[in-house]
């Protein structure tokens, strides 16, 4: 009789699992948040407005921290991406690895399978041997 659910199975569900997570974090190190760009004010955009020298410096504060904001997003960008790819081939390793365990899980089942199927067609030869007439017996044949 053959058994409709095998435990080697759970192994090829987390294969798939494992290949999934590990696709999505090969995608996600190819993402990267894009850098921050500043847009100087335009002066000609403000009515009544007279320009003086204070004004013209009003800027560098700005464009230093957009300056310090994006060397920022770089350091984060490069972390998160050799994060993601080192995510990616661990996920890898383990796809692999649960693939591994379901062949041999199927392997060893189906020799443990056939190892009992050559035992029980041994025995029942063996029994044949020492008491031929049981063997008709267990069979259900009338004489």
């Amino acid at each position: 009789m053959r058994r409709v659910w095998d435990s080697s199975w759970i192994w090829l569900g987390f294969a798939v699992v494992f290949a999934a997570l590990g696709s999505y974090h090969f995608w996600a190190a190819t993402q990267a948040t894009p850098p921050f760009e500043f847009q100087p004010r335009s002066i000609t955009q403000i009515p009544g407005l007279q320009i003086t020298m204070q004004i013209a410096g009003l800027d560098q504060p700005l464009q230093d921290f957009t300056k310090e904001f994006n060397a920022y997003l770089k350091r984060q960008n490069t972390s998160t991406t050799l994060s993601n790819i080192a995510s990616a081939w661990g996920f890898v390793v383990a796809f692999l690895a649960a693939l591994l365990c379901f062949f041999r899980e199927a392997s060893a089942r189906q020799t443990l399978e056939r190892n009992n199927v050559n035992q029980g067609y041994a025995e029942s030869r063996t029994n044949e041997r020492r008491n031929p007439s049981a063997t008709s017996e267990n069979t259900g044949e009338r004489h």
